[in-house]
């Protein structure tokens, strides 16, 4: 460990990502709160893919779009949140993609891997990714595309399995 904390590349666990994972969607009569348009960040993963993560009906899609100079997308999925008032009643997945200048995409890296005191570094997601198994979030960078998820279930993070699933997904879907 370095003097301010954060862990050097060697200090974080490498672990391979599985191939792909299985979600099974959750049967909903639920009616999304917020359109989604095609097109938008919310488009990348599907309110059933989602649901089958979260384990219930997706009823919140909040899509972000970058503005910033930087082209890019997001998300959140999940429940609505007007109807929580405790954050273990809230259930979301969130995801995003940013493209820029490669210096900028690996200091945003740098950056967030500085910031996860158990990060643990995944072989098979993209060049470069890391999974932090508290937060239940995963960033990704591939070429000059950084790529995040995060996974937070009624109090608890997703898990890798989970996020790893979700990400893969953003990564093929995303436009090129």
């Amino acid at each position: 460990m370095s003097g301010d904390n954060t862990p050097s590349a060697e200090e974080t666990t490498a672990r391979p990502v599985a191939s792909s994972t299985t979600a099974r969607p959750v049967a909903s009569s639920a009616v999304d709160e917020t359109a989604q348009t095609e097109g938008d960040g919310c488009s990348l993963i599907s309110d059933e893919e989602a649901s089958a993560v979260l384990g219930i009906p997706i009823t919140r899609n909040e899509a972000s779009a970058e503005t910033s100079g930087v082209e890019g997308a997001g998300c959140i999925k999940g429940n609505d949140r007007q109807a929580v008032e405790d954050l273990a009643d809230v259930a979301i997945v969130t995801f995003s993609w940013l493209r820029g200048p490669g210096e900028e995409i690996s200091a945003f890296f740098d950056d967030a891997m500085s910031s996860l005191p158990d990060a643990e570094s995944l072989i098979g997601m993209g060049d470069r990714a890391l999974f932090s198994p508290s937060l239940g979030w995963l960033i990704a960078v591939r070429g000059d595309t950084v790529f995040t998820v995060q996974v937070q279930k009624f109090g608890e993070p997703g898990t890798q399995e989970e996020v790893v699933g979700l990400a893969q997904l953003l990564m093929e879907r995303t436009p090129t």
